[in-house]
């Protein structure tokens, strides 16, 4: 399995989340950058492999001890590989260091 380093998302990386959103398969559209930097950077991860390609972002919140999981997505190119397995264990990890002991997709 391809080892992740996931990172706070920075306004470097709306690129990312601009082409992998619709992998969510929504009918809403990509929120605007100015959108986005407002409300969701803050609460995005971007994953990266080994190499440092991007290869999923998760938007996670921590509410008063309760983790929201809103939106998780593998790069359709690297699906099979557990990516999404490792994204989720790297939100879990991140949601008890918040203080969360019960979260939810």
């Amino acid at each position: 399995m391809t080892r992740l380093a996931a990172r706070p998302a920075t306004s470097a990386d709306y690129p990312h989340f601009v082409r992998l959103f619709p992998e969510l398969g929504v009918d809403d559209p990509v929120p605007p950058v100015e959108r986005w930097l407002e409300t969701m950077a803050a609460a995005t991860l971007i994953f990266a492999d080994e190499a440092g390609a991007v290869v999923g972002y998760a938007y996670v919140q921590a509410l008063q001890g309760e983790g929201y999981v809103r939106h998780v997505v593998v790069d359709p190119g690297r699906r099979g590989e557990g990516l999404g397995r490792a994204i989720m264990g790297a939100i879990a990890a991140r949601l008890r260091a918040a203080g969360c002991v019960r979260w939810c997709l």
